[in-house]
């Protein structure tokens, strides 16, 4: 099985605060949004968006957990 790639230009910090801006420009913009893509933004669009945004959220990325695990092991070397 070949490994997911990752496909867009910016750093993978900065993917949930994107989303969130996203987020809150088609809450803004939503009537535009259906009109031009019925299907697509129909009734559970934005509540599904702000589900998989909160399970995104949930998540760890391995180098925060790295970096905290670091910051906790120089405390641990500091006492």
């Amino acid at each position: 099985m070949r490994k997911p790639t990752v496909d867009f230009s910016f750093r993978q910090e900065e993917l949930l605060p994107l989303a969130r801006l996203l987020q809150g420009h088609v809450a803004r913009d939503l009537a535009d949004f259906k009109a031009l893509l019925p299907e697509e933004y129909g009734a559970n669009f934005l509540p599904d968006y702000a589900a998989r945004l909160a399970a995104a959220e949930k998540l760890v990325s391995s180098a925060t957990t790295r970096a905290q695990g670091e910051l906790i092991t120089k405390r641990i070397k500091s006492t």
